[in-house]
């Protein structure tokens, strides 16, 4: 009996059910993630829940909560080390803090930068870190776009692209996503002309500006259900995003030539030129609900950690009164 009973746990231990309940992946195919604070928690579950079902033994690493001896610890014997960095400044934080962890170590890394830089074949650096280490440039550029683009078909891409570091033999091609966009959850692809806005029922349109991280993140849960609440009120309702250094992006993404589609804004995008800002915002001369995206957002909700919190940072104003309730 005693036999048989070591026999059955020894079975068990190796198919994996009796590993302890913190224990990481291990072995030589291993891939470390190195997370920054922009990354949402959406994004990471998303990712882990890809690799479980791809069979890529994933470790994620929060860069702002994790040490550089941790880190240490996670890339010895890794296959690779992808550091998500979406904006320049997490990418040279992350340097700062694990540069010189990751300098002495040998892993192979790549360095995933913002958007932007990515759909314009633009790679990060961040020293002492440089865009890539021991891996095909080609190959880690096509990671960054699995990794930035969004979507099931690009997440699904790029765990095939960690199976086989430095190598682009069966990888597909990239679905990418336009530098500047309108969306609908209902639409197959983001559009780029605002004349696609009027195929959207209803009457009275609100225009939502979002970060383009919302979309290349896959954080669009709390956008969806934005879209979907205001459509329950039979208005019309798309979100759009751009690079933020372009002055006129919320004009043109509101306005079908000169002719204005949307009847107020939501900006839940966040402003480096307030005062430029502020002026398109009275040229175009619709009510503005101004708010503040937060990383506020719960990983472990029953929404799939797509929740963000939106607190308003000046006084709501009110939708005009022709419109349903």
């Amino acid at each position: 009996m005693t036999r048989l009973l070591l026999f059955a746990w020894l079975l068990l231990a190796g198919a994996g059910f009796l590993l302890p309940a913190h224990a990481q992946p291990q072995g030589a195919d291993r891939v470390v993630v190195l997370s920054t604070s922009l990354v949402s928690p959406a994004r990471v579950v998303r990712l882990q829940a890809a690799a479980r079902e791809a069979g890529v033994p994933l470790q994620v690493l929060s860069a702002s909560q994790d040490s550089p001896e941790a880190l240490a610890a996670a890339i010895d014997g890794a296959s690779l080390l992808v550091i998500d960095a979406p904006h320049s400044s997490v990418a040279q934080a992350a340097a700062a803090r694990f540069g010189d962890v990751i300098s002495r170590s040998v892993v192979p890394y790549v360095l995933v930068g913002e958007f932007a830089l990515v759909a314009k074949s633009q790679a990060t650096v961040a020293a002492p870190l440089a865009a890539e280490r021991s891996v095909d440039a080609a190959w880690a550029q096509r990671l960054r776009e699995f990794w930035r683009f969004p979507g099931a078909a690009n997440l699904g891409a790029s765990m095939k692209a960690l199976r086989q570091p430095g190598s682009l033999d069966g990888l597909p091609a990239p679905l990418p996503l336009p530098l500047t966009g309108i969306y609908h959850p209902g639409w197959p692809r983001v559009e780029t002309d605002v004349a696609a806005v009027e195929r959207l029922p209803g009457s009275g349109t609100v225009a939502i500006a979002v970060n383009s991280a919302t979309l290349a993140g896959d954080d669009t849960a709390w956008l969806d259900a934005l879209i979907a609440s205001l459509e329950a009120r039979r208005l019309r309702a798309y979100a759009f995003y751009g690079p933020r250094q372009q002055k006129d992006l919320f004009f043109r993404m509101t306005h079908d030539g000169e002719r204005r589609v949307a009847d107020a804004i939501v900006n839940a995008s966040l402003v480096f030129s307030p005062n430029e800002r502020k002026a398109e915002l009275e040229r175009i001369g619709v009510p503005v609900l101004q708010t503040l995206p937060s990383l506020a957002m719960d990983a472990a909700n029953g929404r799939g950690a797509g929740t963000a919190s939106r607190r308003p940072t000046s006084p709501p104003t009110t939708v005009p009164a022709s419109w349903p309730a």
